[in-house]
């Protein structure tokens, strides 16, 4: 992927027009009298290209709730460090062109939030945690590419960063933040099909020609997300071997067919560093089988069920990722590995969906380290077109 570098002066240094000036902050309301210096001279009628515009970069500072990425070491706010927060529009909360970002800013604040789940200065803090904050700021740039209606590889570059990134990060959060990425994923899918759909608005022919190299993968994993009768309108329309074993793995899922699911997914879509946007889609889709199986069983089934069964009918990895979705349930599991599905208890329905799955995790990581080595997961989803960057510092 091509991303243009950010530049190492920041705008809001550049306009005090000072080349050889340190900011000399001493609390917060120093770093708020710079960024006021900065919205004084700024044009209201052009976006920004920062990655927080001046009128939402105040409303921010002057809130101090600053997170552990956005200080210094002596805890004073950043403002090159911090990065627009999601909000809902509203009709008290108008914003002009200059609050939303340039292109390059987006990708700028995309690779800035990526570098964050990187960052081992931050491993004390909880995946959880970090996927919180990354995720409302992801949602932001998705908001200012909606409004500004932007279409370029840049921006082709930036959703797939966002995929990959909630594709990625859907097998290891916990229940609580499963389902938001679940929908956020599905968004931004339906998002790259926009961008597809508007594709001819890049005058650059070469850039529109790689772009659409893209496209019937892109297509397979969207499969996942349609209705039967919009499935068989891509597969009609394009018809490769490749679609059509995504929509047999998509009927298959519909119909509760698992012997057939394992034979095609084993065969066909084996778990990759490519097939990581598929396999966290195929996985979600899984779960809300699991889900209506383990509903469908509540106060019906009155013999002993080994969990076993359920391993196998359920394709769970292994037995102990079963018996915890069991237990979440509300379900005793016995000592000879079996429990009575007529005590399954509706209430903790909600508690199913968890999409932790260790054996898929270990060998997407495998993969990656197979394919690129040591190179940081942000570069993976939104790094250089190639190595070259990672073969210099080395």
């Amino acid at each position: 992927m091509k991303l243009k570098k950010r530049e190492k002066e920041k705008k809001i240094i550049e306009e005090i027009d000072k080349k050889d000036w340190v900011p000399q902050r001493t609390d917060v309301l120093d770093v708020i009298t710079e960024v006021n210096q900065a919205k004084a001279s700024a044009d209201p009628n052009k976006p920004t290209e920062e990655m927080c515009g001046a009128k939402d970069l105040l409303e921010y500072l002057y809130a101090k709730n600053f997170a552990p990425f956005e200080i210094d070491e002596r805890g004073i706010p950043d403002p090159t460090k911090i990065v627009k927060p999601y909000k809902r529009s509203t009709g008290a909360n108008t914003e002009q062109q200059c609050d939303y970002r340039t292109e390059e800013a987006l990708a700028d604040s995309m690779m800035f939030l990526l570098n964050i789940m990187d960052n081992k200065q931050y491993d004390n803090i909880s995946i959880d945690e970090k996927f919180i904050y990354v995720s409302d700021r992801i949602r932001a740039i998705h908001t200012d590419i909606i409004h500004q209606q932007y279409v370029s590889s840049l921006i082709f570059d930036i959703a797939h960063a966002a995929i990959m990134f909630y594709s990625f990060y859907s097998f290891q959060i916990n229940c609580d933040n499963y389902d938001f990425a679940k929908e956020q994923l599905k968004q931004w899918i339906l998002t790259l099909k926009h961008l597809y759909e508007h594709i001819d608005s890049i005058m650059n022919e070469e850039e529109i020609n790689e772009l659409l190299e893209r496209e019937q993968y892109d297509e397979m994993e969207r499969v996942l997300l349609l209705s039967p009768l919009q499935r068989s309108e891509i597969i009609n329309k394009e018809n490769s071997e490749m679609l059509i074993e995504s929509y047999q793995v998509a009927d298959a899922l519909e119909k509760m067919e698992y012997g057939k699911l394992k034979r095609i997914i084993d065969s066909v879509f084996p778990v990759s560093l490519e097939s990581i946007v598929f396999h966290a889609l195929f996985r979600m889709r899984l779960i809300d089988m699991r889900h209506r199986v383990l509903s469908s069983w509540a106060g019906v089934m009155q013999l002993p069920i080994p969990v076993s069964y359920v391993v196998d009918a359920l394709m769970y990895d292994d037995e102990e990722e079963c018996i915890a979705d069991l237990i979440s349930c509300g379900l005793e599991i016995k000592e000879d590995k079996t429990f009575l599905a007529k005590k399954f208890d509706l209430r903790d329905c909600k508690r199913i969906p968890r999409n932790i799955s260790k054996k898929i995790l270990t060998q997407i990581i495998e993969d990656k380290e197979e394919q690129c080595g040591d190179i940081p997961w942000s570069e993976v989803f939104f790094g250089e077109e190639e190595d070259e960057s990672y073969e210099e510092g080395k």
